[in-house]
């Protein structure tokens, strides 16, 4: 299922607005289950978490109101706190499941994420430097005393591939 509204309709807008590539490819939109609970289970095991860590018992009961998280009618800080409090949701998980509702303000970032963005990172980085072979070690001094905060981290990964 995508996730199709008013609401969402508005927020893959001013995504794509952001995102140039993501609006000629038509991307923006999440698929979900039909219910949040399925999505909060699906997430769980995505970390490896047994059923008997879930909060289950607490929806059934209806201790945790899933139906008032997937309206919005709370915000996402406080989905974020309610869902931080259960045994299994995490950071990942936590990022997940408010994305399924329709914030998307957080990354679902695990240890496998930030794997990857490190590799990304290094193999960038050494792209960036091979052009100074054999000297790569004498460009990065040379570097970091000039400028190393405009091209260090993520967001500059562009500028790097550029150079």
């Amino acid at each position: 299922m995508l996730r199709i509204s008013a609401e969402d309709d508005r927020d893959v807008a001013q995504f794509q607005q952001l995102h140039e590539d993501a609006k000629k490819n038509g991307f923006g939109r999440i698929f979900r289950s039909t219910f949040l609970f399925e999505d909060m289970v699906k997430s769980i095991l995505l970390c490896n978490s047994t059923w008997e860590k879930t909060l289950a018992k607490m929806v059934e009961s209806g201790k945790l109101n899933l139906e008032e998280m997937e309206r919005r009618d709370m915000t996402a800080e406080q989905v974020s706190e309610k869902l931080k409090k259960l045994t299994g949701f995490g950071a990942f998980v936590t990022a997940t499941v408010l994305m399924c509702i329709g914030y998307y303000h957080l990354l679902p970032s695990d240890i496998e994420t930030l794997r990857i963005f490190r590799e990304t990172l290094e193999t960038t980085a050494q792209s960036f430097y091979d052009r100074f072979f054999p000297f790569q070690s004498l460009a990065y001094c040379e570097l970091s005393q000039l400028d190393y905060k405009s091209v260090s981290g993520c967001s500059h990964i562009k500028q790097l591939k550029a150079a």
